[in-house]
Formats: structure tokens, C-alpha cells, sequence
């Protein structure tokens, strides 16, 4: 069976997905985890508050990274990152010794996009955990830690983000079929890494823009259509 799971953690909110093959429930609470049966697939994401976003988002971080305040920038890398490690830790000896953990990165944490933020340092800790996670793991498991990294998604979390939408356009105008990244198509590269069919894959990110990265110089970007003047 199938079991889904929203627990809040410290001002944000995680989605769990678990598939065990069998019945079993996870009973998440402040005293601590219960599992009633074998965990093979576990998918993680989080994201913060919308009211939390809007109000970061529209003052300090977008003006500069320089500017955040010390005690957003960690709560950002507490949420979106460290707090995978501390479920893998809660969750280590509940695992299948083949199971297969997959989290929700970003496409690319080298694009100084500024209505993002410190949410791409924050991710690009996330990247760098998977190593270590994946390393720690395999000195008494076969875990595998994943992550999909897709382009600009539609999502509740992303319409708290100010100018979103002018971003979301000009990211489907670069990719290669000029369409956007849709959820499903995320949502199956993480059943992907999941399943046994990627039993190879490990530490690993997996890219989803629909080609977006190597497009910058598209012919359409660099000369946009306009309009004569009448």
C-alpha cells in the first residue's frame, strides 16, 4: 500500500511519500517515529510558509545575499536541508536495506536568480548532503539518496515568490520545445529514481528543464519578436 504524510518541521512543511509493499503506517509526533512496517521508497520535499516567503522574498533577499539576516539564511538551511538528515537519521532503522531516498533540489544553484535568493545556497547545501548522506548510509546499507532538480515548476510554493510568473514565461521561451517543466513529468522522474530500475544510480541529481541549460542563446531569447511602433 501506499501511505502519504504531512508533518510540519520548525516553520515549514515536509511531504512524505512512502511505498512499502505492504500495510504499514508512519506515525510522525514530537515523541518520536513509529513505522508498522518495512520502508522501501521514501520521497522527501519541503519548502517554507507561504507567509514566510512572501515577506523574506520581498525585502531582504531580493535585494541582496549580502543583506540576509543570519538567522533566516540558517533557518533556510535548517528546513531545506538539514532536516533530511535528520529524518534519514530518524528513519535509518526502518529503511529496506535496499530502500531509496529522493529529494526535490533545483535545476541549477549557479543562476544568480534574484527574486530565489539564498534558497540556491540552501540548495546547493542539499545537493552536497546527498554525498555525504549516501557515503554515511552505505557503511550498513545498500540506501540510495537521490534528487530530481527540475526547472521552474507551477506550484503553491512557487506563487509566493514575487515576479514568478515573468520568470516562469521567460524559462519556457528557453526551453528547447517551448514548454514548461510540468509536475507530473517531475513526479516521474522521482518514481524513476524510486524504483529498482535505478538500483545504479546513487548521490546523484537528476536534471529536469526540458533543455532549458543549454538554450540561452536561443535565437528567440537573443532577438525577441517586437512589435513596430505605429
Amino acid at each position: 500500500g501506499r501511505a502519504a504524510v504531512v508533518w510540519k518541521w520548525r516553520g515549514g512543511v515536509m511531504w512524505v511519500w512512502v511505498w512499502e509493499g505492504g500495510v504499514g503506517v508512519v506515525n510522525l509526533t514530537g515523541k518520536g517515529v513509529k513505522w508498522g512496517g518495512v520502508m522501501r521508497f521514501f520521497f522527501f520535499s519541503s519548502r517554507r510558509r507561504h507567509t514566510r516567503l512572501r515577506r523574506d522574498w520581498s525585502s531582504d533577499v531580493c535585494s541582496s545575499d549580502l543583506e540576509t539576516p543570519k538567522k533566516d539564511f540558517l533557518q533556510s538551511i535548517d528546513i531545506s536541508c538539514y532536516s533530511l538528515i535528520s529524518l534519514a537519521n530518524a528513519f535509518k532503522d526502518f529503511f529496506h536495506q535496499q530502500a531509496s531516498v529522493v529529494t526535490v533540489s533545483i535545476s541549477t544553484t549557479r543562476m544568480a536568480a534574484e527574486n530565489y535568493g539564498y534558497m540556491a545556497p540552501a540548495k546547493a547545501a542539499l545537493d552536497s548532503t546527498l554525498c555525504f548522506l549516501a557515503k554515511s548510509f552505505s557503511a550498513f546499507s545498500k540506501v540510495r539518496f537521490n534528487s530530481i532538480n527540475p526547472g521552474l515548476l507551477k506550484t503553491s510554493a512557487s506563487a509566493g515568490i514575487p515576479g514568478y510568473i515573468d520568470s516562469y514565461l521567460h524559462a519556457e521561451k528557453a526551453t528547447l520545445r517551448k514548454k514548461g517543466l510540468t509536475t507530473q513529468e517531475a513526479a516521474n522522474a522521482a518514481v524513476f529514481l524510486l524504483s529498482e530500475r535505478a538500483s545504479g544510480i546513487n548521490a546523484q541529481g537528476l536534471v529536469l528543464d526540458a533543455g532549458m541549460s543549454i538554450n540561452y542563446f536561443d535565437q528567440e531569447l537573443i532577438k525577441p519578436t517586437s512589435t513596430p511602433k505605429s
